[in-house]
């Protein structure tokens, strides 16, 4: 109470938003789960973790499931084909980013998915730019999937919800 009798009105101070510094062409694997943890973290700290749905997570981890067996598909059968249809999945997946991170009504919402959003957007472009060459290409298509199952299994232990 003041000194006129009335309640402060609450403040909306605004949490500022963890950064994710993962670059998956130079990050090994414990370094993935590293980054991955503490930016979860950071977010239950600042009480944003509820600003990142579990579906948004499913269903990024969803895409880069379906490139990585395409990818594996057309390493073991040797086809060209499936390499382009994993190509394809990849930038598909850069604009499924863009449509989810457009359709948030939230600034922090938005601002906490476009960070995940860059992350996958540059390791997208990285592989892209290395497909054809196997040794990187297995590396960071394996990066990708890792960090995306650890951004589920994370949100959901540091609170996170649906």
């Amino acid at each position: 109470m003041n000194t006129y009798g009335h309640k402060p009105e609450p403040t909306s101070e605004r949490q500022e938003v963890p950064k994710l510094t993962l670059a998956l062409n130079r990050a090994s694997y414990p370094e993935i789960d590293t980054e991955v943890e503490k930016f979860m973290k950071n977010l239950q700290d600042r009480r944003l973790i509820s600003r990142l749905s579990g579906s948004q997570l499913r269903k990024i981890h969803e895409q880069v499931t379906k490139i990585r067996r395409l990818y594996i598909e057309a390493q073991i059968r040797n086809q060209s084909d499936k390499l382009e249809k994993c190509k394809m999945e990849l930038v598909r997946l850069k604009y499924l980013l863009a449509y989810q991170k457009a359709r948030l009504s939230k600034k922090e919402e938005e601002e906490v998915f476009g960070i995940l959003s860059e992350c996958f957007r540059n390791a997208v472009e990285v592989i892209i730019g290395n497909i054809k060459n196997t040794r990187v290409a297995d590396e960071l298509i394996e990066k990708l999937y890792i960090t995306s199952e650890a951004m589920i299994a994370y949100h959901k232990y540091y609170g996170g919800g649906d």
